[in-house]
């Protein structure tokens, strides 16, 4: 099955194609004001470099976020509206588990973290073999997550923006605790097509109409009051 999916929740946004689980091409772009715009090129880039057509595409995959309400909103609604123009399944993946899922392995516990606007922080915690969170996604202030991470205890592994959102190593004194390099751990469309195809070959996908962001708080009402 050949896999479209889309990843823009943070300022790194990306497409990939995969088929029966295989990743076959990923590319990624900063997009600042001009998302839409940057999504339907490098959609033609990615499918003309792949020799692909996008008749060929079977399934739509989306990370829902947390993270950017501007960039959710459009990725959201560019994969709603791919499925729907050809009756494709479409299904939608946590962009926190997208950012943990390549560093899922051995019993390690990772944690992905996404800055969010003003104080807040965005985390969920995932571990291998787990097809739900081991802490569903949330949000929260540094204090309360640093607090929650030092009972835990056990090797842990911290990605997506967690060195800038919490500190180094002496933030968390008591663990045996790894930081992931942030450009290597952002929510990536390969891990979402990845996540995705693991319900599709189990017969899943999600209800087309139903599908939105998980904003996991009220966007804001004023034009430009956040771009994360």
């Amino acid at each position: 099955m050949l896999i479209l999916a889309i990843e823009t929740s943070s300022e790194l946004a990306s497409l990939a194609i995969s088929d029966q689980g295989r990743l076959l091409a990923e590319t990624s772009f900063t997009h600042g004001r001009d998302l839409c715009g940057r999504l339907t090129t490098s959609l033609d880039h990615l499918l003309r470099d792949s020799k692909l057509r996008i008749e060929q595409v079977e399934a739509v995959a989306v990370g829902l976020g947390p993270g950017s309400f501007t960039g959710l909103r459009i990725g959201v609604a560019t994969a709603k509206g791919l499925a729907q123009a050809r009756g494709l399944p479409v299904v939608g993946a946590s962009s926190l588990h997208a950012a943990a899922s390549p560093f899922l392995r051995g019993g390690r516990l990772v944690c992905a973290v996404i800055r969010s606007h003003r104080q807040y922080l965005y985390a969920g915690m995932y571990r291998l073999g787990s097809r739900k969170p081991i802490v569903a996604d949330y949000a929260t202030e540094q204090e309360e997550l640093l607090t929650r991470l030092q009972g835990l205890g056990g090797p842990l592994l911290l990605c997506g923006q967690a060195a800038e959102a919490l500190g180094s190593r002496d933030s968390l004194p008591a663990l045996d605790v790894e930081y992931a390099p942030e450009p290597f751990s952002l929510p990536r469309a390969g891990s979402v097509a990845q996540i995705a195809w693991e319900r599709l070959s189990r017969g899943a996908s999600d209800d087309l109409m139903a599908l939105v962001p998980n904003y996991l708080r009220p966007a804001p009402v004023h034009p430009g009051a956040e771009r994360r």
